[in-house]
């Protein structure tokens, strides 16, 4: 959160809590207005270039991905992230964070690409297409329903018909 990100982070970064575009309980991403009100105010339009990067590799690419989805032509993740900042020895900052300017339009029809996202129901239907997949990317013991791997559902196992990506 906020505190690690005053801890240090990247000189001009600016900071976006991941809790704007997702939601309890299941952390699915927030209402499309909400979405395009958030990145409106940290002063994102479709034109902007955003560099994303965090203490946690997966809660960036999520950014980067709700980002791609909105119409973000630009999007990019650091590699490594703030790890591999870290390890180049390169400097952090401790100031307070970086306030862009907040925008009033995004600039594209809102969002540019839902079919970055997929629904319970277009899943169900990918399912049943031959030249297509599904893929998991959690962990083995996930996949095989030995935990359900999150604090907040119980239920163990996988998509049926969901193959495993060699992930988590």
């Amino acid at each position: 959160g906020l505190d690690a990100f005053l801890c240090g982070h990247i000189p001009g970064a600016s900071y976006m809590d991941t809790a704007e575009l997702e939601q309890e309980p299941l952390w699915n991403k927030v209402p499309d207005a909400t979405l395009v009100q958030c990145l409106l105010d940290h002063g994102i339009r479709h034109d902007t270039t955003v560099i994303v990067y965090g203490r946690c590799a997966v809660m960036a690419a999520r950014a980067a991905h709700l980002m791609l989805y909105a119409g973000v032509h630009d999007v990019r993740l650091l590699d490594g992230g703030l790890s591999a900042w870290c390890l180049a020895d390169l400097p952090l900052s401790i100031t307070p964070p970086h306030l862009p300017q907040a925008a009033s339009n995004f600039g594209v029809a809102f969002p540019a690409h839902p079919k970055y996202l997929s629904n319970t129901l277009q899943a169900r239907h990918l399912l049943q297409q031959p030249n297509a997949a599904l893929v998991s990317i959690r962990t083995w013991n996930e996949y095989m329903g030995k935990t359900s791997g999150y604090s907040y559902i119980d239920a163990i196992g996988d998509i049926a018909g969901a193959r495993w990506g060699h992930a988590g």
